[in-house]
């Protein structure tokens, strides 16, 4: 087991919740655009970035047929919230984490993607949907749809190729096959180039 990643290695980390999964940040590391959100939760140490489908993100599924649904084409919404303590100790088992060091302006680059990634309104800010003010979690509109081409795991690979933790994205619907690319890949920093993208294997 690699060991503890030195307190100004920046770092992404990938939140398994079973069927869905995630990606936080340290508020240090929210740059641009993405910065807005330390002034929306002011005080939070962590920000928990997820994409899904917003019928099943913003309302909860009362109805078995409703799950029936969800493999289903709609439209998209990214969840974000504030946590004062990091991801492995806010959440608690079955949930599980896993904290992948990431190369030098990878956070950038993944702050940079979660941004392009939320739409916007005239003046600059993220269109807001929804708020779970009870736990601290507000849900966003987004620019992309979900599907099962591009559900809330291959949106959790895509941020973490694009800040080079994983070489490649790869193809992935479940959890599992995101969790098992995490963890194969884990201790290692794959060297972004120029152009953004993490080098091919």
């Amino acid at each position: 087991m690699p060991g503890a990643l030195p307190p100004d290695q920046d770092q992404v980390t990938v939140i398994d919740q079973g069927w869905h999964t995630s990606i936080a940040l340290p508020a240090r590391e929210l740059s641009g655009g993405l910065a807005v959100y330390r002034r929306i939760f002011p005080g939070a140490a962590y920000f928990v970035f997820g994409f899904g489908k917003r019928t099943f993100m913003i309302a909860p599924v009362e109805e078995p047929g409703e799950w029936l649904l969800g493999p289903f084409p709609g439209p998209g919404a990214i969840q974000v919230e504030g946590l004062s303590a990091p991801a492995s100790v806010a959440y608690l088992p079955p949930v599980t984490t896993v904290t992948l060091p990431l190369p030098a302006d990878g956070a950038h680059r993944i702050a940079e993607a979660i941004w392009d990634s939320l739409r916007h309104e005239a003046d600059g800010m993220p269109v807001s949907i929804a708020a779970r003010p009870w736990h601290g979690t507000l849900f966003y509109a987004t620019t992309a749809s979900y599907g099962l081409d591009h559900t809330c795991n291959a949106w959790t690979m895509e941020m973490l190729q694009r800040g080079g933790a994983l070489a490649t994205a790869g193809s992935v619907v479940l959890a599992s096959q995101v969790m098992y690319r995490v963890r194969d890949t884990r201790g290692s920093v794959c060297p972004l180039p120029p152009g953004g993208k993490a080098a091919a294997r």
